[in-house]
């Protein structure tokens, strides 16, 4: 979730450009590294994709609710961010920008607790007054 903006702002670190072809590749053991990191990232996205339809939670207890939930929220980001990477077998900076926007829906996520809590405080506050 956090190598992705980096690759996007710097994609030289993740991949060297070739000047005859103009194409990136992984060329440095610490590129190659990075792309073997960032293909098992891309595997356990996969899992969690495979998990997110079968996951209870206390709105959706059955599996067909669970899917339908799933499928109308973040199903189409996780998608599109995660499988071109796999069906290629090879990062490529082409499709990088498909990650930031699965970056971007769980980046999100993150912050529904946050505001939730100020949304408590901010009650309490409230009526105090």
């Amino acid at each position: 979730m956090f190598v992705t903006p980096f690759v996007m702002v710097f994609p030289d670190v993740y991949m060297t450009k070739d000047e005859v072809t103009g194409e990136y590749s992984a060329v440095t053991p610490r590129q190659n590294s990075m792309v073997k990191i960032e293909t098992a990232i891309d595997i356990i996205y996969l899992f969690e994709i495979i998990l997110n339809f079968v996951k209870k939670t206390r709105a959706h207890k059955d599996i067909q609710t669970i899917s339908i939930n799933y499928i109308s929220s973040t199903f189409i980001f996780d998608v599109v961010g995660t499988i071109p990477e796999l069906i290629f077998f090879q990062e490529r900076l082409d499709f990088y920008f498909l990650k930031l926007f699965r970056c971007l829906i769980h980046m999100m996520r993150l912050t529904i607790p946050l505001e939730l809590g100020m949304g408590c405080l901010l009650h309490k506050q409230s009526k105090k007054r």
